[in-house]
């Protein structure tokens, strides 16, 4: 018995050692500029939605950059998502979330808005925006 503990010890060294049972990738950086010069960055939000943290992103990190829109209503529109990390894990969350959202109606809608939401497991799996 004792031998074949030892034989499953050295196939499971030999798996981590080849890469088959490997942690998920680092997130790449989440880019800089699409924040800058953000149109709605004045607008009064009176809704507001966090992303829940997907469950089946046990143990992975994120972001997701999106850009939108804002009718005059205040009712958020058109939201797509431009680049994110890792792809296919956290974007369904950030855009339920910000399709939910809402601002104070104005007199004209609003433009090309954008918002990178991230995800980290600092104390818990947590979704932060901004």
């Amino acid at each position: 018995m004792a031998h074949r503990a030892a034989g499953i010890a050295v196939f499971a060294a030999a798996l981590l050692s080849a890469g088959c049972a490997t942690a998920p990738p680092a997130p790449t950086h989440a880019p800089l500029a699409l924040g800058a010069a953000n149109p709605c960055a004045s607008l009064e939000e009176t809704r507001h939605y966090r992303p829940q943290f997907p469950r089946e992103a046990v143990a992975q990190q994120g972001w997701v950059a999106m850009t939108y829109h804002v009718a005059a209503n205040g009712e958020v529109i058109d939201v797509r998502v431009v680049a994110s990390s890792p792809e296919g894990v956290f974007e369904h969350a950030s855009i339920a979330a910000l399709s939910h959202s809402r601002y104070a109606a104005m007199n004209y809608p609003v433009r090309n808005c954008s918002q990178i939401d991230y995800y980290r497991l600092d104390a818990g799996p947590i979704a932060s925006l901004r």
